[in-house]
C-alpha cells in the first residue's frame, strides 16, 4: 500500500575555468539547478501537488556564479547568488486562501533575488625564517562581506495575521562583514 510518493525532475549544472596569467591565477564557476517538478502525494485518492515555485516549495531555477583570483598568499573573490520568483502562496491552500496571500502582499508573485558576496584572505607560510613564521605558518585570515549591495530581501506575508516575514533566500540583517582566522597543522 502506497502511503505518498513524490515524483522529482531536476538538472544539475557546474562549471569551473581556470586561467593562468601574469597577473595570478583567475577561476570562473557556473552552478546551477533547474527543477521542473516536484509532485507530491500525501495519501493515495489525494490529487497530487506540484510545489515547485510555491512558497515553501523548490525554485524552479537558482544558480551560483563566482570569480576567484589567486597570487601567491593572496585571493580576492566575488560571488552571486539567484534565486528565482516564486508564487506566495503553497500549493495545500484553497483558492479562497491564495487570493488573500496574493491581496495581503500585494502580488501573487514573489520577485526573483540576488545576493552578491566579495570575500579576501591571505595566508601566512614559514618561508621568511623570521621568529613569527613558525608560529604564524599555515594562518590564513579571511574577510569577507555578504550581501555587499546591502540589497534587502523580499518580505513575504504568512499566515493571515498582517505579519511579515522576509523571504528565506535573503538575511533580514542586509550586510554583514566577517573576519576569520584559521590555522592548520600539517
Amino acid at each position: 500500500m502506497a502511503l505518498s510518493k513524490s515524483p522529482i525532475e531536476a538538472y544539475d549544472l557546474q562549471t569551473d575555468y581556470v586561467w593562468q596569467t601574469a597577473y595570478g591565477e583567475f577561476k570562473a564557476s557556473v552552478m546551477g539547478t533547474v527543477q521542473p517538478h516536484l509532485q507530491q502525494q500525501v495519501l493515495e485518492g489525494l490529487p497530487v501537488l506540484e510545489q515547485v515555485g510555491y512558497n515553501l516549495g523548490p525554485l524552479r531555477v537558482r544558480g551560483n556564479i563566482g570569480l576567484t583570483w589567486r597570487r601567491n598568499d593572496w585571493s580576492l573573490g566575488w560571488n552571486m547568488q539567484y534565486y528565482h520568483s516564486y508564487l506566495i502562496y503553497q500549493t495545500s491552500r484553497t483558492d479562497e486562501q491564495n487570493a488573500g496571500y496574493a491581496l495581503r502582499n500585494g502580488s501573487p508573485v514573489i520577485p526573483s533575488q540576488n545576493y552578491h558576496d566579495i570575500y579576501g584572505s591571505y595566508r601566512f607560510d614559514d618561508r621568511s625564517g623570521s621568529r613569527w613564521s613558525g608560529l604564524l605558518s599555515n594562518v590564513e585570515i579571511l574577510m569577507s562581506i555578504k550581501n555587499v549591495l546591502d540589497t534587502e530581501p523580499a518580505l513575504v506575508t504568512d499566515d493571515g495575521q498582517g505579519y511579515f516575514s522576509a523571504s528565506p533566500y535573503g538575511d533580514p540583517r542586509l550586510r554583514s562583514y566577517a573576519i576569520t582566522l584559521s590555522k592548520s597543522f600539517q
